[in-house]
């Protein structure tokens, strides 16, 4: 990064906000970026390839969405792929449980994030695309675990505030769109 264009890129205050955002909760998307900046989507949209440009922020595209990071925060607890999967809300919950549990079977994570086989083999299988889970028979059974349950740990405990203002967030919406 070149910190002489920082407080150039960063003296709109609309833009500094953005960045803030993008800074204090990593892997958020374009729709949740909308809704914690109150931006146009033209606007938004403007601004995020602005701070691209200026190497402020990078965008990383995962399976459904591309997730937004801020180049000065690096480290394990900012693994985008891990981020990725902790703000969705089914893969948080595989994540959560096998922290929890360590080693579990595919019939057993269905149940206990309540989703049918087929779902929950997509989503397995997306995370251990990701590398963030692995599998291995135990008998006539396959386990999941996680890769690296220390990183995993630590990205729960740093962005922990982030991750749970999201769950309220996203119930605060599904209310709303009830009540109207």
């Amino acid at each position: 990064m070149q910190f002489d264009e920082k407080p150039e890129a960063l003296q709109l205050n609309v833009r500094n906000n953005l960045y803030n955002i993008i800074k204090k909760e990593p892997g958020l998307h374009f729709r949740e970026l909308k809704r914690k900046s109150n931006l146009a989507i033209g606007s938004l949209q403007y601004h995020l390839d602005y701070l691209q440009k200026k190497h402020l922020i990078n965008g990383v595209k995962d399976s459904r969405f591309v997730r937004y990071y801020s180049i000065e925060k690096v480290g394990a607890e900012h693994d985008p792929n891990l981020l990725g999967a902790l703000r969705q809300d089914k893969p948080k919950q595989i994540v959560l449980l096998l922290l929890k549990k360590k080693f579990l079977t595919q019939a057993s994570i269905a149940k206990q994030i309540d989703l049918g086989l087929s779902t929950t083999s997509w989503h397995l299988a997306k995370l251990m695309e990701a590398n963030l889970l692995a599998k291995k028979k135990r008998g006539r059974k396959s386990v999941y675990f996680l890769t690296d349950i220390e990183k995993a740990k630590s990205t729960v405990l740093q962005h922990k505030d982030s991750l749970a203002e999201n769950m309220v967030d996203n119930f605060v919406e599904i209310i709303n769109e009830l009540s109207i």
